[in-house]
């Protein structure tokens, strides 16, 4: 039998005081030793200055290097920074492989902007605060390692690979305060003719540059004191030959009722563009296209197919003599790449930032495009950072293809942006793994993990793909056709579609808790970098139903930046079973940060589970930590999402409960939204759980599910 999940889990939450922890970490250096150092360290940035004052504007950027230990954000040293006037721009984490213990271990860089001519009086300032100065000043001295001007080793990736001709560059630059100073620059080195534009996310990040340049002009701006970084921006090609092209003898049957199209739950696609033919007649708006673009034949079947896979899905398991087509979702298409050679990705950043504020009736947006370009951990790009602000101001669910370099050797195959997002949902591919196409496997070209600090575990999930041996069969840009292919593209609107779904069942659940269902009741054995947190379930009804051993609550609130709560788990008083699992997946939404690459999420929640065995007396703790197989640069304290279980044998848990604590950085004081989803299940009760909860916890009740059209089927009649 069938069983609605269960809303109003924030109705069990309370207020909760956590206790402060204790102990100070030794601090590696002396004063006198450290402010000797730093001296010296002034001395040769003045001196660098003063020969390659064509590198500089009025503002300095320089690299704090932090001891090794210290790259917690609580050991940053503002106290230092305060008292030498300098301006905070960002950080970055620096990992050194250690050897003999087998890991990698993580070192600070503090950027910060020092006016150019103060530079000379930081010495002098140096030894004036050693003796007046608070103990704080003293402590953030001794935590310095050094502080340099960064070389040019930072673009070792460009220019280590000469180009011939010219190549679309992006330049993130440091957010000093008069960015026209930076354009000035610019021109200053390659000339006055050079194409310019610039562009920022949020008010505090950094600024970007848009340039085609040149190998020898890019290398003329390489020595540029203000940039932090700098990659090629090209689009990932679309190999849409369609060699295999067929057509049907079958399509959307007689008996669907067009009246009901607007039934039909709707998503955004970014893309090529989408060929209007008799299959998608009236599934196909364009409220918010970019009518004004050429038109790419080759983009255009590539964002045919990616609207094929959500409406229709895969079609191989289906009859080629009689296929019947039942479409799932509504499109809107929003066509932004404009031509085959060179498009500029930009322009596709820029029209999502114009028309996502207005899309008030799309909650879900895919995008199968995006740089060809394995993401960095010492930058962010603007790509994700804009996605990432979109969804954090406007409450949007992207779901982005996570890209189809996996066959390439680390670290090329990595997953690519805007994949690698916080906000994001980043979907890889799966495969059947056999003809019976009952078992599926990651897909060998699908990009790997790991993502970066915020959002470590990428993709996100998983969903079908295809493979050579088993591609998928798709609807395409030709009427009463269809066409072979694989790729995170089409694994990416499967998954859209069906987070679009879930949203349109029911007003309980939101984008974020659509995100939070998908990633909860999605399997694995172990997280893994390849399909993240699981492969999605075939049936979007199986993400908010549940099985007769088994109750899912959902838990929608927000809390205070530096508060705790307790969540409590509905588990009956004294409800016996041989085995007890409690499952929970917790997804937030955090503002971005991208000036500062290790501390991008500026908010997030952590989270422990604390149950008393009730035959023994014993508590039961249990915090989230960085999955088994998942080598992360430090656990999920700062990650958006996290996914944990714990199970108990032959005792029932009393009072099982968790405690989440919200945190912030970056001085951000928004509250933190967070969706929880908890599962319990009981293996082996002569007692119905789903009775006893609802009886014992009268404030939860089943999610109420709208009369909506999801694959021609009324789901209350489904249920019932």
């Amino acid at each position: 039998m069938k069983h609605r999940i269960l809303k109003n889990g924030e109705k069990l939450i309370s207020d909760y005081t956590k206790k402060k922890g204790f102990g100070e970490k030794k601090l590696p250096q002396s004063f006198e030793t450290a402010a000797k150092n730093i001296q010296n360290n002034f001395l040769s940035i003045n001196q660098s200055v003063d020969r390659n004052s064509e590198d500089f504007v009025s503002e300095i950027i320089l690299a704090v290097k932090l001891s090794e230990g210290f790259s917690a954000v609580s050991y940053e040293p503002d106290t230092f920074m305060r008292k030498l006037h300098m301006k905070d721009m960002g950080t970055k984490l620096i990992g050194q492989k250690d050897a003999k213990q087998d890991k990698i271990d993580y070192t600070k860089i503090k950027y910060v902007s020092v006016p150019i001519n103060k530079l000379s009086t930081l010495s002098k300032e140096l030894v004036e605060e050693k003796n007046t100065s608070v103990q704080s000043f003293s402590n953030d001295v001794r935590k310095i390692h050094s502080i340099d001007i960064e070389n040019q080793e930072r673009f070792a990736t460009l220019l280590t690979n000469k180009w011939e001709g010219k190549k679309r560059i992006e330049l993130v630059f440091h957010p000093l305060e008069n960015p026209h100073l930076l354009e000035k620059k610019i021109r200053q080195k390659v000339g006055n003719n050079i194409q310019i534009k610039s562009r920022r996310v949020g008010e505090t990040g950094p600024f970007y540059f848009n340039l085609v340049l040149t190998f020898a002009d890019f290398k003329k701006l390489s020595s540029l004191n203000p940039i932090r970084a700098a990659h090629a921006i090209q689009l990932r090609q679309f190999d849409m030959s369609n060699d295999d092209k067929e057509f049907l003898n079958g399509g959307i049957p007689d008996t669907f009722d067009y009246s009901k199209i607007t039934s039909l739950p709707k998503i955004a696609i970014v893309d090529g563009g989408i060929e209007k033919h008799d299959l998608f007649r009236d599934l196909i708006q364009n409220n918010y296209d970019n009518v004004t673009l050429p038109i790419s034949e080759n983009a255009k079947s590539h964002g045919s197919m990616v609207a094929g896979a959500a409406i229709f899905g895969d079609l191989s398991k289906k009859d080629p003599n009689n296929i019947i087509l039942n479409p799932m979702v509504r499109v809107e298409n929003i066509h932004v790449i404009s031509t085959e050679n060179d498009p500029d990705l930009w322009d596709v950043i820029d029209y999502l930032e114009q028309i996502v504020p207005k899309m008030v009736d799309v909650d879900v947006i895919n995008l199968s495009i995006g740089p060809d370009e394995s993401i960095k951990d010492d930058y962010v790009t603007r790509f994700t950072a804009s996605l990432d602000y979109l969804a954090y101001k406007y409450n949007k669910l992207f779901v982005v293809a996570s890209g189809n370099s996996g066959n390439l050797p680390a670290p090329l195959g990595r997953i690519q942006a805007p994949s690698d997002g916080i906000n994001v949902l980043a979907v890889g591919a799966c495969s059947y793994a056999g003809l019976n196409r009952d078992n599926k496997i990651p897909s060998t070209y699908s990009s790997y993990g790991l993502g970066r600090i915020g959002a470590q575990v990428k993709p996100d999930v998983s969903d079908l793909g295809g493979s050579n041996d088993f591609p998928l069969i798709l609807i395409g840009d030709d009427d009463y056709s269809v066409a072979s292919s694989i790729g995170t593209s089409f694994s990416a609107p499967i998954v859209a579609r069906k987070a679009a779904q879930l949203i349109s069942s029911s007003t309980d659940i939101s984008p974020l808790m659509a995100k939070a269902l998908i990633i909860h009741d999605s399997t694995t054995d172990t997280p893994n970098i390849n399909t993240g947190w699981g492969i999605v379930p075939d049936h979007v009804t199986d993400l908010y139903h549940d099985t007769d051993d088994e109750v899912t609550v959902m838990y929608d609130a927000e809390i205070e930046p530096s508060k705790s709560a307790r969540l409590d788990i509905p588990v009956p008083i004294n409800f016996q079973a041989k085995k007890f699992t409690i499952r929970w997946t917790i997804a937030t939404m955090s503002l971005p940060n991208a000036a500062a690459a290790d501390t991008y999420s500026a908010s997030a929640i952590t989270d422990t589970f604390i149950a008393k065995i009730s035959d023994t007396g014993q508590k039961v703790y249990k915090q989230s930590v960085k999955p088994d197989k998942i080598a992360t640069k430090e656990d999920l304290k700062w990650d958006t999402v996290t996914k944990q279980s714990t199970t108990m044998n032959g005792a029932t848990p009393d009072h099982p409960h968790l405690i989440i604590h919200g945190q912030s950085r970056n001085k951000q004081t928004d509250v933190v939204k967070y969706a929880v989803v908890i599962s319990i299940k009981a293996v082996g009760s002569q007692t119905d759980l789903h009775t006893a909860i609802e009886n014992e916890f009268a404030d939860l009740e089943p999610i109420t599910l709208n009369n909506v059209m999801i694959n021609d089927i009324d789901l209350d009649a489904e249920i019932n």
